[in-house]
Order: C-alpha cells, then sequence, then structure tokens
C-alpha cells in the first residue's frame, strides 16, 4: 500500500519560476527587424492623430514602400503624410501646413524632399491628403534581407521631423506641432525599422 504525499503549496511558485527560467533559455532570441517582400509590393504604414480641436484632427504618418523594378532588382522609398481630418476621420483642407521628413537606411544613406508648405502665403492646401516622396532607396535581389549587420542597407525607415512639421486646423485654425508630447520617437514620428526583402 502506497501512502500519497501532499505537495505543499508553499513551494508552487519557486517550482514555477524554476520551469519559466528553463522555457527560456529553451526560446530563440527577440524577433528580428520585421519584413517588407518587393514581389509583393508589401507597404508599411504608420499614422498617428498629433492633435484636436472643434471636430478637426492634425494627422501625420511615415510610410514604407516596395516593389520590384525588373527581374532582378526592387526598390524601398519613403513618405511621409500630413493631413487634416474630422473626428470621423474624413480627410479634409487644412488651413496651413509645414512639413519635413527622411528616408534612411542603417548604411547611413538618407534621402529627403526638403521642407513642403500650404496654405497661406503658400497658396491652399489640397482637400485631402498630403503625401510627399521622401526618396528612394534602389536594391538588387542578392542583397535580399539577410542580417541586418551584414546588409545594413536593406535596413531602412521613414521620419516625420517633429519641432519642423506643423498642421494648422480648419475652423479653430489652431496651430498643432509636432513634439515630444506627441511623437513616437522623441520629437519624431517614425514608421521604425523595416527590411527591405526581394
Amino acid at each position: 500500500m502506497f501512502t500519497r504525499k501532499r505537495i505543499s503549496w508553499s513551494i508552487l511558485p519557486a517550482l514555477v519560476i524554476a520551469l519559466v527560467s528553463l522555457i527560456g533559455t529553451e526560446m530563440p532570441a527577440s524577433a528580428s527587424t520585421p519584413a517588407l517582400f518587393a514581389a509583393s509590393k508589401d507597404e508599411a504604414h504608420h499614422c498617428s492623430v498629433i492633435g484636436s480641436a472643434d471636430g478637426y484632427q492634425a494627422v501625420v504618418c511615415a510610410d514604407i514602400l516596395t516593389a520590384q523594378i525588373d527581374s532582378v532588382d526592387y526598390y524601398a522609398k519613403g513618405q511621409i503624410e500630413v493631413y487634416c481630418q474630422t473626428d470621423s476621420g474624413t480627410a479634409v483642407q487644412c488651413a496651413n501646413i509645414y512639413a519635413e521628413g527622411v528616408f534612411a537606411d542603417l548604411n547611413g544613406d538618407r534621402w529627403d524632399s526638403g521642407s513642403y508648405a500650404c496654405g497661406h502665403s503658400y497658396g491652399p492646401c489640397p482637400a485631402g491628403r498630403v503625401i510627399i516622396p521622401e526618396g528612394q532607396d534602389n536594391l538588387h535581389f542578392n542583397d535580399q534581407c539577410g542580417d541586418p549587420i551584414d546588409y545594413p542597407w536593406t535596413q531602412v525607415w521613414t521620419v516625420v521631423y517633429g519641432g519642423n512639421t506643423q498642421i494648422e486646423l480648419p475652423v479653430s485654425d489652431k496651430t498643432i506641432e509636432l513634439d515630444a508630447s506627441n511623437g513616437n520617437d522623441g520629437i519624431n514620428y517614425s514608421s521604425g525599422h523595416y527590411a527591405a526583402c526581394w
């Protein structure tokens, strides 16, 4: 006849911690840089409302687009978007926009279109989204994704510059500036890093 032993519940937390520690040593390292595949025309599109007033919102976006150029070449290109919308999400004309941004890679290459301005003395802003191209990185299929350390030119991102980017809303004429209070990368707004792949 066997005797049933009771496990003391006081040791259960220690057992759980030991099990989690053991599993943790077998788990793979953290996920790598997310990939965008040119063959699928993958895109990264990150937007944020940076401020609002009287039923209108100021929006900034940082995008990366990819596509194949021909049978051996492809590209990644950056663009920023700045616009106004109603609280329900319908794009409308801003009173004024001033925006700057950049498209860059880990290799140290940078592309930008300079500044963009509309409204007031620059003439009326468009009624919808303002899309500002920031440059294009042409790549070869041999680049692939690989390790970003080996292929720094395939790791790309787009940034809307804070401190310089301002959107004036309709009706209230309130000016919203991209800064540390509404950016996701210090005072800037970034798409985050992506590996541009064939």
